[in-house]
Parts: structure tokens; C-alpha cells; sequence
């Protein structure tokens, strides 16, 4: 008896992108020896595209997102690689759509961001002085 031939599934066209661009990328990326471990936020979305297709631009952070703008900007991409430009737009576009709602989001204090935590040196004196008001509080002397 023939077997029947399994049915295709239809072709999701984010993840056949994903995958077009994630190939762009590898091609980009094999021409320089060790690039991947200097641009390992390229070698998360290369492996991400081919996994998830487009759509995994979505469910990266925030600022893993601008790094890995700011390393494929960083790289030369020729004109007439459409699928590398394509990439570009998806990242600036998923940048813009991220910064946007994070802009309208609640803020709430963090230490843990590099970008909002600063650190000095001071004298230890000056360390003594801030020890003593924490431990008796402020306006005392």
C-alpha cells in the first residue's frame, strides 16, 4: 500500500526570515576567525534567528538589544546584502517599539543597572563620616 506523504506545514514567513538573515549573519561572522567570542551579543541572535526566526527580537532585553544593534552597526554590511539590511531594520524597528513602551512603563529605582549605579572613591575619612551619621542618623553630631 503508498504511504501518503506527510502534509506540509505552511511556512511561517518570520522564522524563514529568521533563518535568511540568521545565514546572512554566519557568513558575515566566518569571516573573521574568533568573532563570535568578540561579538557574542551576534552569536546570541544568529543562534537565536535560527531558532526562533524574527519574532526572537521580541523576546530579547532591552539592553541586550541595543548591544546587539550597536555590534551589527559596528560591522561593514555591504549595500546589496538584503538580508543583513533587512536585519538592520528589524533591530532598529524592535529597538523603537521597546523604547517606546518602556518610556510610557512606571519607573522604579534599580541598582542592579550598570547604567544607573555610580560609583566614587572617597577618603576614608569621609567614609568614617558617612558610617557614623548611618549609625546615628541624620542631624545628630
Amino acid at each position: 500500500m503508498p504511504s501518503k506523504p506527510a502534509p506540509t506545514e505552511p511556512a511561517d514567513p518570520d522564522r524563514k526570515a529568521g533563518r535568511t538573515m540568521a545565514l546572512a549573519l554566519r557568513l558575515l561572522l566566518n569571516q573573521v576567525p574568533g568573532a563570535r567570542e568578540v561579538l557574542p551579543y551576534l552569536a546570541a541572535l544568529e543562534r537565536g534567528l535560527a531558532a526562533e526566526g524574527v519574532r526572537v527580537l521580541e523576546q530579547v532585553p532591552l539592553p541586550s538589544l541595543k548591544k546587539m544593534g550597536a555590534q551589527l552597526a559596528s560591522l561593514p554590511v555591504e549595500t546589496d546584502d538584503l538580508p543583513l539590511r533587512a536585519l538592520q531594520v528589524q533591530l532598529l524597528k524592535a529597538l523603537a517599539r521597546r523604547q517606546a513602551s518602556a518610556a510610557s512603563a512606571p519607573v522604579m529605582s534599580s541598582f542592579l543597572d550598570a547604567d544607573k549605579l555610580e560609583v566614587v572613591e572617597i577618603s576614608a575619612s569621609a567614609w568614617a563620616a558617612a558610617s557614623q551619621i548611618a549609625e546615628d542618623g541624620p542631624g545628630r553630631a
